[in-house]
């Protein structure tokens, strides 16, 4: 199995002390990652205002490599996420 991660960024989602969105990756990704074959996810990003034109981005690889959007495990999406 090969699984691909997408998280919503939106600014009313929750405040920055928020933790549920790291945990509900954290608890998920656990369970996806035994089965991936080679624990690499590609990581995507939508509904962010990114820069430098300050626009709101529907597709962006979290780790801001086009070319290789993959993320090393769960940790790797948590650090891409944060």
């Amino acid at each position: 199995m090969h699984t691909c991660c997408s998280i919503r960024f939106h600014a009313t989602l929750c405040t920055p002390a928020c933790r549920w969105p790291t945990d509900a990756i954290s608890a998920v990704g656990r369970v996806l990652e035994f089965y991936d074959k080679d624990k690499h996810f590609p990581t995507y990003g939508f509904g962010a205002v990114l820069p430098p034109n300050n626009v709101t981005s529907h597709c962006f690889p979290l780790n801001g490599n086009a070319h290789n959007p993959e993320v090393a495990g769960v940790q790797g999406i948590l650090q891409a996420y944060r």
